[in-house]
């Protein structure tokens, strides 16, 4: 199985200027230590976002998402998490004083690839602004790309065979995004 992490572009972009390891953030200490309070509740914002019909069918899925992970960690008796706790405080304040300014602004999302391994991905979400009559069909027909480059890696990675992945709802976007 194949973990997807999912970055907004802004903090994707931050993280390879301050030379953030990717391969180490699936660690949420690791996170912890090169994200912002906003950084991490934006990392959770875009994954809690990413539409689930791309992972269906069992070969990707989706890393814990790292506002939940500080939150179950934070409340764990057995360690000494005073700044967790802290820092879970922070993000529920933050949170709740985003709730309050929700804006009606319609955008959906453009993703790119970047595997960094055979077992884990990064995907860079770019969010575009757009009037969305009908929503699923525009995000699949924007990630034609970012479908093709998913397909072309769960096969380069050996770990898949091409009828494996052919049974994927994976599969079938990337086919009617390319209007087949």
């Amino acid at each position: 199985m194949i973990k997807l992490l999912v970055l907004p572009e802004v903090v994707f972009n931050q993280y390879r200027n301050d030379g953030v390891l990717l391969n180490r953030l699936t660690n949420i200490d690791y996170m912890i230590e090169h994200s912002s309070v906003m950084d991490l509740i934006e990392i959770s914002n875009v994954m809690q976002q990413y539409p689930t019909y791309f992972i269906e069918g069992g070969l990707l899925e989706l890393t814990d998402i790292p506002t939940t992970a500080i939150s179950v960690k934070a409340m764990d008796n057995n360690l000494d998490n005073r700044c967790l706790k802290d820092l879970d405080q922070a993000i529920q304040e933050r949170l709740a004083i985003q709730s309050l300014k929700t804006a009606n602004v319609e955008e959906y999302s453009e993703y790119v690839l970047y595997p960094i391994d055979e077992y884990f991905w990064v995907v860079v979400q770019k969010s575009l602004p757009g009037v969305l009559s009908d929503p699923i069909t525009k995000v699949i027909n924007a990630n034609q790309s970012y479908l093709s480059d998913c397909i072309k890696n769960l096969i380069d990675t050996g770990l898949n065979s091409f009828e494996s992945v052919a049974g994927t709802s994976l599969f079938k976007l990337w086919l009617q995004s390319k209007g087949e």
